[in-house]
C-alpha cells in the first residue's frame, strides 16, 4: 500500500456508504422535495423514497446478525445499493422479495464469484416487463412542464434510478473510490473508456452523434460501472482479467443498451460478462486438470 493510499485510508465498505448517502440526500431533493415545492406530489412521497433504504438497511443487519456472516461487504450494503440502482416508482413490495431472493442467493451461493445484485436487478425487469423505461421517471420529468439544460443534467436532473440521478457525484465516486488501495479500478476504468468508445463507434457509423451525448453522461451507467462492475465480492482478481472483464462490460453495455434501453443495459451487461467468466474459468480448470493428468502419466511411463 503506498504512502498516500496510508494518509487517507478508509475501509472500502465505509467509501461506498458516504457515497450512497450523498445519493440518497440528492434523491431525496430531486424525486421528493422538488415535486413537494412545485405541487406534484405531497409530502408521503418521503415515505416512499426512505422505504427502500431503510428497509434494506435494517434485512441486511438483521441478516449479518443471525447468520453470522463475515463477507468483507456487509449485507446492509449490498442492500442499500440494490435500493439505489431500482427505478422510482418500483412497487416496495417487488423490492423487499428481490432483497429476501438475493440473501437467499448470497447463503447458498457465497462462494460463487458472480454479480448477485446485477443478476437480481436483471430479475426485477422480467417483473416489470415493458414498464421499467417509464419507473424511472418522476412526476416533475413525465410532465414535461420543465425544460433542463446540459448542465442540469449533470447536474442530476434527468430519469435515472432513485438515487442515481447526478453525474456530477457519480464522477467524485469515482475519483473517491479511486484513492482506496482496494478497489478495483481495472474493472471501473476500462469498462468506463470502453463503453464510451463503442458509444462514440456507434454514433459515427449511424451517423448521428446526437446518440452519444445524450448517453455519453447517463447518470446509472456510470453509477453501475463504478459501484456494482467492480464489487471485490463478485469479480475478478488478476489484473489483466480484471481489464478485460472491464472491457467487455462497457461494449456490452452499448449493445444491450442500444436494443433494451440506457437504464438497465449496464445490468445485462454485467450479467452476461459473468457467465462468459464462468464458463471460461470452467474450460482453463479442465484443460489445466487434463494437463496435470496427463504430465503425471508422463512421470509414470518414465518410472517404468
Amino acid at each position: 500500500m503506498s504512502r498516500l493510499h496510508k494518509k487517507i485510508w478508509l475501509k472500502l465498505p465505509i467509501r461506498y456508504y458516504i457515497i450512497m448517502i450523498f445519493g440518497l440526500l440528492f434523491g431525496l431533493y430531486k424525486n421528493g422535495l422538488l415535486l413537494v415545492m412545485n405541487g406534484y406530489s405531497d409530502k408521503t412521497v418521503f415515505i416512499h423514497l426512505l422505504l427502500m433504504p431503510l428497509s434494506g438497511f435494517i434485512m441486511g443487519l438483521l441478516y449479518d446478525k443471525v447468520g453470522h456472516q463475515n463477507n468483507y461487504y456487509p449485507s446492509s450494503l449490498y442492500l442499500l445499493l440494490l435500493a439505489m440502482i431500482m427505478p422510482l416508482n418500483l412497487n416496495i413490495f417487488i423490492y423487499l422479495g428481490l432483497s429476501c431472493l438475493f440473501l437467499v442467493f448470497l447463503f447458498f451461493t457465497s462462494r460463487w464469484s458472480y454479480n448477485l445484485i446485477a443478476f437480481v436487478k436483471v430479475l426485477s425487469l422480467v417483473l416489470v416487463g415493458s414498464q421499467s423505461i417509464s419507473l424511472y421517471y418522476n412526476a416533475l420529468e413525465t410532465s414535461g412542464a420543465f425544460n433542463y439544460n446540459f448542465l442540469d443534467t449533470l447536474i442530476g436532473f434527468q430519469p435515472s434510478a432513485i438515487y442515481t440521478s447526478s453525474f456530477i457525484l457519480g464522477i467524485f465516486a469515482l475519483i473517491f473510490l479511486l484513492f482506496d488501495y482496494y478497489y478495483k479500478k481495472e474493472i471501473a476504468l476500462s469498462s468506463l473508456v470502453s463503453y464510451l468508445l463503442t458509444l462514440l463507434i456507434l454514433a459515427l457509423v449511424k451517423g448521428n452523434i446526437l446518440i452519444f451525448i445524450s448517453n455519453a453522461f447517463n447518470s446509472l451507467i456510470w453509477f453501475t460501472l463504478t459501484l456494482i462492475g467492480p464489487l471485490n465480492s463478485f469479480s475478478p482478481v488478476y489484473r489483466r482479467t480484471k481489464i478485460i472483464y472491464g472491457g467487455l462490460i462497457g461494449i456490452l453495455t452499448v449493445l444491450f443498451s442500444s436494443y433494451l434501453n440506457y437504464y438497465d443495459g449496464a445490468f445485462l451487461a454485467i450479467v452476461f460478462s459473468d457467465i462468459c467468466r464462468l464458463i471460461l474459468t470452467f474450460f482453463a480448470f479442465l484443460m489445466s486438470k487434463q494437463t496435470k493428468n496427463k504430465k503425471i502419466r508422463l512421470e509414470k511411463k518414465e518410472i517404468d
